[in-house]
């Protein structure tokens, strides 16, 4: 199978990777177009690619290390009330007043799950952000 020959602006973003020559350039673009066309990634990888060592941090570290320490906080308080409902649950009496508190626990908990996971969701694309740029 005879190899295609890249686009100018594709070219452009292979040559600022080293001097290459027609054949490894056509290679290099083969395996990018069959392998990463499909992907999500190509895009974001051929940009990384194409960079080099000039590669720019669009998320910073420090934000990455709040993000963490708020998913961490929101998971820590999701146990605690997960306990608290636990508490409630294995209570001795059997009280109206007590499966109320019990059920409002159970809201407290799937409001404080659902933080937990915004929170995780919220690291995860700074993640995407810094690592692939998308």
């Amino acid at each position: 199978m005879a190899l295609r020959k890249p686009s100018p602006e594709r070219r452009a973003s292979l040559d600022r990777l080293g001097a290459f020559s027609d054949s490894a350039v056509a290679v290099i673009h083969r395996f990018l177009e069959t392998r990463l066309y499909t992907s999500s990634l190509h895009i974001p990888l051929l940009h990384w690619l194409a960079e080099g060592e000039n590669q720019t941090m669009p998320v910073e570290l420090s934000e990455l290390d709040e993000l963490q320490a708020s998913y961490k906080a929101a998971v820590d308080d999701w146990v605690a009330i997960i306990r608290e409902e636990e508490a409630l649950a294995s209570a001795a009496e059997h009280s109206v007043t007590e499966i109320d508190e019990w059920e409002n626990a159970a809201d407290r908990e799937d409001a404080a799950r659902d933080k937990a996971k915004a929170a995780k969701q919220t690291y995860e694309d700074a993640l995407r952000e810094k690592f692939f740029h998308f």
